[in-house]
C-alpha cells in the first residue's frame, strides 16, 4: 500500500518518472524486514549488465548519423532502388527507415532522422500530411523488429534470453513487414494518385 500512495504523491509532485519509481520503490523497501544494504546492492547488479552498454552505442549511432549526412545518402540509395514506381516516395521512406534501423537499433531515432527529411519531401510531392506524417511513423517501427534493436537487447536482458538469436529470429519477420508496408504503400499511391519521384 506504501508503493502505491508514495507513486501516486511523487507523481502529483511532477517529478520525473524515473524519480517516481526509484522513490516509490526505495520508500516501500524501508518498511520491509530486509537489510538495507540490499538497496544499493540490487541497484547495482541491475544496471551490471554488459549488454545494455550496447543500446547506448545504438542510439549515439542513431543521433550521429543525421549531422553526418549518412541520413541523406541511406534517402538516395532507397530513390535509386524504388523511387521510379507510383508511390515511390512512400516506399524510400520505408526503405530508408529499414536501413536506418539496421544501424541505429533505434525506432524513434529513425522515425525523427527519415520523417524530417522525407515528410517535407512527400508534401511538396503531392502527398497528403497525414500520408506522409503515418508512412514516417509506420517505418519508424521497424526499429524494433531489424536487428541491432534496442528492444530486442533489453527484453534478452529482463528475459535471459539468447540476445544473437532474438537478432537472427528479427530479420524474416523485417523484411516481410517492409515488404508489405510497400504494398500498401503502393495501393495507397494507386488510389490517391501518386507519383513516382521520375529521376
Amino acid at each position: 500500500m506504501l508503493l502505491v500512495i508514495s507513486f501516486v504523491v511523487f507523481m502529483l509532485l511532477g517529478l520525473p518518472l524515473f524519480g517516481v519509481i526509484g522513490l516509490a520503490s526505495i520508500i516501500s523497501m524501508i518498511g520491509m524486514p530486509f537489510p538495507m544494504e540490499f538497496i544499493p546492492q540490487n541497484l547495482y547488479t541491475g544496471m551490471d549488465q554488459f549488454p545494455l552498454i550496447a543500446t547506448i552505442g545504438f542510439v549515439m549511432a542513431g543521433f550521429l548519423m543525421e549531422p553526418a549526412g549518412i541520413t541523406g545518402e541511406i534517402i538516395e540509395v532507397a530513390k535509386k532502388a524504388v523511387g521510379n514506381i507510383r508511390g515511390g516516395l512512400a516506399m524510400v521512406t520505408i526503405l530508408a527507415c529499414m536501413i536506418f534501423a539496421a544501424l541505429s537499433g533505434s525506432g524513434p531515432a529513425t522515425t525523427a532522422a527519415i520523417g524530417s527529411i522525407m515528410i517535407p519531401g512527400m508534401i511538396a510531392a503531392g502527398y497528403r500530411k497525414d500520408d506522409a506524417a503515418a508512412v514516417s511513423a509506420t517505418g519508424g517501427t521497424l526499429g524494433i523488429l531489424i536487428p541491432p534493436s534496442n528492444p530486442m537487447i533489453i527484453y534478452g536482458v529482463v528475459a535471459n534470453t539468447s540476445i544473437a538469436g532474438l537478432f537472427m529470429a528479427g530479420f524474416i519477420p523485417g523484411f516481410v513487414l517492409t515488404s508489405l508496408m510497400c504494398i500498401t504503400a503502393y495501393g495507397i499511391a494507386k488510389k490517391r494518385g501518386y507519383q513516382g519521384t521520375n529521376e
